[in-house]
Parts: C-alpha cells; sequence; structure tokens
C-alpha cells in the first residue's frame, strides 16, 4: 500500500489546526509565515536527531545524518582559475574526486591543519593536478551565497578544474508557489514530522498538549534515524 505525501497545502492545514488556528484567511498565520517555520524546523531536524542520540548514548560526539540528504555534485570551476563553489544546498562534505582529466580521476584530500600543508609546500608547488582543497568562507558567488573552495596546487593556466563532490545535503525548502505539489524533502513515512515540528515551534510550552506534541516528535525523530539514519 503506497504512503499519501503531505503537500504544503495539507501541512500548513494540519498545523493550523492544531494550534486552533482557522483554515481560512483569518487565521493570523499567514501562508507565507507558516512556510518558513515548516523550513526552519527542517533545517534542524539533523541537529535534533544528533541531540535525541545523544541523550541516548552521551558518549556520542557525532552528527547524526540521513541517507535521503546525501548527494553528489560535479563542480566546474573556471579556466586557470583555483577557486570552486561547492552546491548551494551543501552542508558537509563527504569526500572529493578530482575529474579534469577524464583518465585519470584522483582523490583530493580535505585540509585540516593549515599550517602542515604550508610547511609541506603544497600550495607553494607548481601548477598541476588537485591533490587537496582548503575549505573557506561563504560568499555571494553571483545571486547565491555559496562555500568557497580552493584547490591545491594551483591550477595551470587554461585548464578548467572538474571536481566530483560526494557530500551532505540540506533538505529542499518547501516554496509556496506550488503548494499542493511541493512536498517535504523525506521518505513519506515521516512527513507528519513536518507537522508535527513546527506546532511545537508555534506552541506555548505551557499548552496542556505540548507534552504529547513533544513526545510524538521524539519517537518520529527516532524512527527516522532507526530507518534511515548515518551514525
Amino acid at each position: 500500500m503506497a504512503i499519501d505525501r503531505l503537500s504544503l497545502t495539507m501541512l500548513r492545514v494540519m498545523i493550523r489546526r492544531a494550534i486552533g488556528e482557522p483554515d481560512s484567511a483569518d487565521s493570523i498565520l499567514t501562508d507565507a509565515q507558516l512556510t518558513d517555520t515548516i523550513n526552519a524546523y527542517s533545517l534542524n531536524i539533523s541537529f535534533k536527531a544528533t541531540r535525541l542520540h545523544q541523550q541516548r548514548d552521551p558518549r556520542y560526539r557525532g552528527v547524526v545524518r540521513f541517507g535521503q540528504w546525501r548527494d553528489v555534485a560535479t563542480i566546474t570551476g573556471t579556466s586557470g582559475s583555483s577557486t570552486i563553489y561547492l552546491p548551494i544546498d551543501y552542508d558537509q562534505y563527504i569526500s572529493f574526486y578530482d575529474e579534469t582529466a577524464a583518465t585519470s580521476r584522483h582523490p583530493i584530500y580535505p585540509i585540516v591543519d593549515v599550517n602542515r600543508w604550508f610547511s609541506e609546500g603544497v600550495r607553494e608547488a607548481p601548477p598541476g593536478p588537485s591533490r587537496r582543497i582548503l575549505l573557506l568562507n561563504w560568499e555571494l558567488n553571483g545571486s547565491a551565497w555559496q562555500r568557497r573552495a580552493d584547490l591545491w596546487p594551483s591550477v595551470q593556466t587554461g585548464v578548467t578544474p572538474s571536481v566530483v563532490m560526494y557530500y551532505w545535503r540540506l533538505p529542499a525548502a518547501l516554496v509556496d508557489s506550488a503548494p499542493t505539489t511541493n512536498f517535504p524533502d523525506a521518505d513519506p513515512k515521516f512527513h507528519r514530522l513536518w507537522v508535527v515540528g513546527p506546532v511545537l515551534e508555534l506552541m506555548r510550552s505551557n499548552d496542556p498538549t505540548y507534552e504529547r506534541w513533544f513526545q510524538e516528535e521524539q519517537a518520529l525523530l527516532a524512527q527516522m534515524v532507526e530507518a534511515d539514519g548515518v551514525i
């Protein structure tokens, strides 16, 4: 039996009813405000799942991530430039590979200790195939806010770098322009979390039903971690 997905329209109706708001234009919460609340909660799911797992296992020091938000992207830079920009939905890298030369794919290793690589002369090496990548700040790239990275050694003149990156992405945002055909970026079994979480964000903590909603959220997070979590 197929599992019904919850559209943005359905999410907003369910949230309004849960907090005692009318479905109509009489609601004090606009559709845009509800969409923003839903999207903000979605971005915090990994953090909330991590906190829940740490409560159950105090020794855990990692970050819980989900297989459904694991992705791969090919990043094409600018000819002769060592600067590349990571995807706009980037959250955390997994691995990088240089595919500038199609016949010689090789890994590119992230630089964690900058001083070490300076001392080993990687940055000062002659231009050539990329061996290391240094993740830098977030900055405006055209009209998009993206994380910048530099490739070491520097890229040769006339060469356009091509980097394949496996990474954890952020869940896609819901958009108001197509509410009836826009769905949470997740397994439909857990779409109710996109109702329960925002309800908790909007509900006062002294509400008599708050604890029930909180327990449902914790149960859904635990089930999601069990089904798809990467710990």
